[in-house]
């Protein structure tokens, strides 16, 4: 049994919690740690390289990730759900993990066989996907309306993203079905969501930290997310990813979008009144339930230090800035199992 005592609440309540588990382990938060829900990440990518998978999993462990929406799109995702699974067992790991369906196959039809194992049919585009012909488009949006699983819509060459995301959005009017957005960052985006939703339709939209914190000329982004125009927030991280544009913490680098620091940006917009915590947890976890009619019974948290301060120097473009990051996951706490989280001992 995992034993958690005088922890808070968000609305400030202290409280006792215990957890079902093959240890016995307990922890006196001292009323300094708050209990948060373990984050929903819709926008984490496993990638191709099968060697960085682990390191992957680690990651989310270490910024209070308990479930994976996989976006990475890999042509042979029957094999790569099962590794990753085995994986997570040689690990002894219990996230959560489901991909989104690969939209760029030609047995399309086979996700109403096994539905269960996936999340969502993804339109994941670059310039090579972008010419796909119209029966494929059409063929997509009619399998997820017959299925009930969003479409999920990822232009990864801006210079696509609007034409496309205007088309998606027409195909998803025809068929009746709904649209999640990944990765929206510009008004001309919100505008088109606006705009499909007046039309009644069942449009989401997803931003990412990376997105939310590199610019200091995105306020209608944070005006969104208070006001409901944004549905999610999500890491963006993807294990194939490079280290262009940074992070800098503990002497070691990282990249941007890298899970550690998620919670520590958003808790950091909360000191700043960017976001209140309840609307952060709508954002992380709260939201996804309904949008991807996830499992609510999960045992899934995260021990949060609301007060505790690290320096970070973000280096753009050869420019280097450094900053506080106020608020850290200290534990992450799923099924049974509880990991030290946000670098308590080092990454």
């Amino acid at each position: 049994m995992i034993f958690i005592k005088n922890i808070k609440t968000l609305d400030g309540e202290s409280i006792n919690i215990e957890a079902v588990s093959s240890t016995d382990k307990e922890i006196d938060a001292g009323g300094k740690l708050f209990l948060f829900p373990g984050i929903i990440d819709t926008d984490f990518s496993f990638g191709l390289k099968t060697e960085h998978w682990l390191y992957g999993i680690n990651a989310a462990i270490q910024g209070g990730i308990t479930t994976i929406l996989d976006s990475s799109n890999p042509t042979q995702i029957d094999s790569q759900i099962e590794s990753i699974h085995q994986l997570l067992s040689q690990s002894q790991i219990p996230l959560t993990y489901h991909p989104f369906f690969n939209t760029d196959r030609t047995d399309i039809e086979m996700v109403g066989s096994q539905k269960s194992n996936f999340e969502g049919m993804s339109l994941i585009l670059n310039q090579g996907q972008s010419e796909l012909d119209e029966a494929k488009w059409e063929k997509i949006f009619q399998l997820a309306s017959w299925k009930d699983l969003p479409v999920v819509f990822k232009a990864i060459n801006s210079n696509l993203k609007i034409p496309l995301l205007e088309k998606a959005i027409a195909y998803a009017e025809k068929a009746s079905a709904r649209l999640y957005v990944l990765n929206v960052s510009t008004l001309e985006e919100l505008k088109l969501i606006k705009e499909a939703r007046e039309k009644s339709l069942l449009i989401y939209a997803e931003t990412t930290s990376n997105h939310l914190f590199s610019s200091k000329t995105n306020h209608f982004l944070w005006e969104a997310l208070n006001r409901g125009a944004i549905e999610a927030i999500g890491s963006g991280y993807t294990t194939d990813g490079s280290n262009e544009n940074c992070l800098i913490w503990r002497g070691n680098t990282y990249d941007c979008a890298h899970p550690i620091f998620l919670l520590p940006h958003l808790l950091t917009a909360y000191h700043d009144k960017k976001l209140s915590l309840e609307n952060i947890v709508r954002l992380i976890r709260i939201n996804l339930y309904d949008i991807f009619k996830l499992n609510r019974k999960d045992q899934h948290w995260v021990l949060v230090n609301l007060e505790r301060e690290e320096l970070v120097t973000r280096m753009i473009d050869n420019k280097k800035e450094e900053m506080v990051l106020k608020g850290w996951p200290e534990y992450t706490l799923l099924n049974g199992r509880l990991f030290e989280a946000g670098g308590t001992k080092g990454t």
